[in-house]
């Protein structure tokens, strides 16, 4: 709910129902969720491309964890694996993977 207070969480609607949701911190995606009956319909290419125009105010990339059934998404949206991530949450090993684009050709 914070995240909609401060102006940072974006949604994607059509026809009055949304489609799904991308949350900009800085230069970090932090969440991008698209429903699964309008997955693999461009939604989630287009909240990605939306975040990367929004960005470029904050630094010269995207970071972006990832889970994995999201990785060859970002992969093909010019992603490339920055770093591998484990904790323990709970007494649980959670994995995770942080993605990064540079963006306006920065090296």
């Amino acid at each position: 709910m914070s995240d909609i207070i401060s102006g940072i969480c974006f949604l994607c609607v059509k026809d009055q129902e949304i489609l799904g949701t991308i949350t900009i911190d800085g230069e970090h995606i932090r969440r991008l969720f698209v429903l699964p009956k309008w997955q693999h319909f461009g939604c989630g290419t287009f909240l990605l491309r939306f975040a990367e125009k929004e960005i470029p105010a904050f630094g010269n990339a995207v970071r972006v964890d990832s889970s994995a059934p999201a990785e060859k998404f970002y992969e093909r949206n010019g992603y490339a694996l920055k770093r591998e991530c484990c904790a323990d949450f709970f007494g649980e090993q959670v994995q995770w993977k942080i993605y990064e684009k540079k963006l306006g050709g920065a090296e």
